[in-house]
C-alpha cells in the first residue's frame, strides 16, 4: 500500500514527464505543516508538518487509504459524467463547435489534520476505523474527510491547501475544448488567469454584451478579461490580481506574488515571491525587495477596498483604536446587538495563541477564551433575537456570560489571558488569526449599537476606559 510520500515523488515525476513541471523554478517542497488549530481538530499536529505515511501504524493507514479510495471514487464518478456528456455531443455532431471549459476547485481541501475528520466539521471528533467498520466508510449518511496529508498530495508540488492564497490554494488546472475554435496546441499555457475571466471569454466567444443593467437596475460590470487569445497562443497584456480567502490574501503582479499567510505556528507576515524563478514559493524575498513588497500591499489594499474585502462602516471604525492591555487582567466584555439569530463575531482580541472573542454562532451568544492556543468555550442556551445586551466576564477561575437582565451562566476559565496578544483589537469581525474557534474573518451579520472592553486590575480597578 502507496502513501502520500510515494505518491507525490510519483505525481511530481509524472508532471516532468508531461511537460507541466518544466523546469529548474519547481521544486517539490517538503510536506505542508497542518495549520494551527485546536489540538482535537488538528489531529495532535497542530502547527508542524503532516507526518511521513511510513510512520503511522497499519490501522491508521488503512483507514486513511479507505478515505482517499472514496474521494477517488467521487472524482471517477465526475470523468464518468464529462465523459457522457461529450458522448452525447458526439452522438448529435455538436462537439466541434461546443467550448468546454472544465476546472477544479481552488486546490484539495485540508480539513483539518493529517487524519480527517468524521460526523460534523470541526468538532475534533476523527474516528479510526478498523476491521469491518472500514466498510462503513462512504456509505449512506456517513461523512469524512480525508485530512490535510492527502490534500497536500492533492496539490502537488504547491504549498498549502484551500483556505490559503499560497499556490496550493488558489491554483488550479483549467482545460479548454473546442475544435472549431481553438487550434491543437504543443505547449501550456501558463498566462495568469481568474475565474473572473471565464465570463469575459463566453462573451467573446458568444459575440454577446454584458449587459448594463437588469430590471432597470445597474449591475456590476465585469472586470476579469477574455482568454480566448491566450488559448489561441497570444499573450495577455500584464495585470494585477488580488486574491483574498477568510483572512488570508495575495496579491499577484506579472511574476511577482505577495502572500500573506494564516493560522501559522510564527508571527504572520507579507511574503513575497517571484513565480518564474520559484513557482513552488520556496524562497521569500520579502526582506530583499521590501520597497516592492510595500507597494504590493498597498495595490491589495486598495483592490480589497474596491471589492469590499476591507469596508468602513459604523462596526469597522472602531478597529482603528487601540487594543486594550488584556495581560493578566480580568475582563468585561460588554455589546449591545440587534439581530435575528445572529452569526459572527461581535468583539475579538488576539489570535490563534491568546486572546478572547464574543460572538455568536446560530443565534446563541458564545464567549471564546484561548490562552496557549486552546480555546475555552462558554455558549448561552438561548437564541437570541432583537436588541439584547451581552456582558461577558474573564476572571482568574471562573468566565461568564449575562443576557440582558437573565441569570448569569457560568463555568472555570482557563486563567488570565498571560502575554499581550500581537492581533489587534476587531469590532464586527476577527481581522486576522482567530481568537476563536472558528475561521477567521467571521464577519458579524448583525448589527452592533454598542461595545465596551473593560480591562480590570487585579484588585478589581478599571485600568483602561471604553476601546
Amino acid at each position: 500500500m502507496r502513501g502520500w510520500d510515494v505518491l507525490r515523488e510519483e505525481r511530481y515525476a509524472r508532471m516532468q514527464s508531461l511537460g507541466l513541471v518544466d523546469g529548474s523554478h519547481w521544486k517539490l517542497p517538503p510536506r505542508s505543516l497542518v495549520p494551527v488549530d485546536r489540538d482535537d481538530i488538528a489531529n495532535g499536529f497542530p502547527g508542524v508538518s503532516n507526518p511521513a505515511w511510513d510512520s503511522l501504524d497499519a490501522d491508521r493507514q488503512l483507514d486513511l487509504a479507505r478515505r482517499m479510495s472514496i474521494f477517488a471514487a467521487m472524482v471517477e464518478g465526475v470523468d464518468t459524467g464529462v465523459g457522457n456528456i461529450v458522448k452525447h455531443l458526439e452522438q448529435t455532431n455538436d462537439l466541434e463547435n461546443t467550448l468546454i471549459l472544465f476546472l477544479s476547485d481552488n486546490g484539495a481541501c485540508y480539513e483539518w489534520g493529517p487524519f480527517g475528520f468524521d460526523g460534523k466539521s470541526r468538532k475534533g471528533e476523527t474516528t479510526l476505523h478498523t476491521g469491518d467498520e472500514l466498510r462503513n466508510i462512504g456509505g449512506r449518511g456517513t461523512h469524512q474527510s480525508y485530512g490535510s496529508a492527502w490534500a497536500n498530495l492533492g496539490n502537488t508540488p504547491l504549498r498549502l491547501y484551500k483556505h490559503f492564497t499560497h499556490e496550493g490554494g488558489i491554483s488550479t488546472p483549467f482545460i479548454a475544448h473546442w475544435p472549431n475554435g481553438i487550434k491543437k496546441r504543443e505547449n501550456w499555457v501558463r498566462e495568469p488567469a481568474h475565474v473572473m475571466d471565464i465570463m469575459p471569454t463566453l462573451l467573446e466567444v458568444t459575440g454577446t454584451k454584458y449587459p448594463e443593467k437588469h430590471q432597470d437596475k445597474d449591475i456590476t460590470p465585469t472586470e476579469g478579461v477574455s482568454l480566448l487569445s491566450a488559448m489561441r497562443g497570444e499573450q495577455l497584456a500584464e495585470r494585477v490580481i488580488g486574491f483574498d480567502h477568510q483572512a488570508a490574501h495575495a496579491l499577484r503582479a506579472g511574476d511577482w506574488k505577495a502572500v500573506y499567510a494564516k493560522r501559522m505556528p510564527h508571527e504572520l507576515k507579507w511574503e513575497l515571491y517571484n513565480l518564474a524563478a520559484d513557482r513552488c514559493e520556496m524562497n521569500n524575498l520579502a526582506e530583499k525587495h521590501p520597497e516592492r513588497l510595500n507597494s504590493m500591499i498597498e495595490q491589495w489594499e486598495e483592490w480589497a477596498k474596491h471589492v469590499n474585502v476591507i469596508w468602513e462602516d459604523e462596526t469597522s471604525k472602531a478597529v482603528e483604536l487601540d487594543s486594550p492591555k488584556i495581560a493578566y487582567k480580568c475582563l468585561t466584555i460588554e455589546a449591545i446587538i440587534e439581530g435575528n439569530s445572529p452569526s459572527g463575531v461581535v468583539i475579538a482580541q488576539g489570535g490563534n495563541q491568546h486572546g478572547y472573542s464574543l460572538h455568536f454562532i446560530d443565534g446563541l451568544p458564545t464567549f471564546d477564551v484561548r490562552v496557549k492556543g486552546k480555546v475555552t468555550r462558554l455558549q448561552a442556551l438561548q437564541k437570541i433575537n432583537g436588541v439584547v445586551k451581552i456582558v461577558a466576564t474573564l476572571k482568574p477561575n471562573k468566565m461568564t456570560i449575562t443576557i440582558n437582565d437573565e441569570p448569569r451562566i457560568s463555568i472555570e476559565s482557563p486563567g488570565l489571558i498571560p502575554v499581550q496578544p500581537q492581533d489587534g483589537l476587531s469590532i464586527g469581525s476577527d481581522d486576522r488569526t482567530a481568537a476563536g474557534d472558528y475561521l477567521a474573518p467571521n464577519q458579524f451579520n448583525g448589527k452592533i449599537q454598542h461595545h465596551d472592553v473593560i480591562v480590570i486590575s487585579e484588585k478589581h480597578k478599571r485600568a483602561d476606559g471604553n476601546q
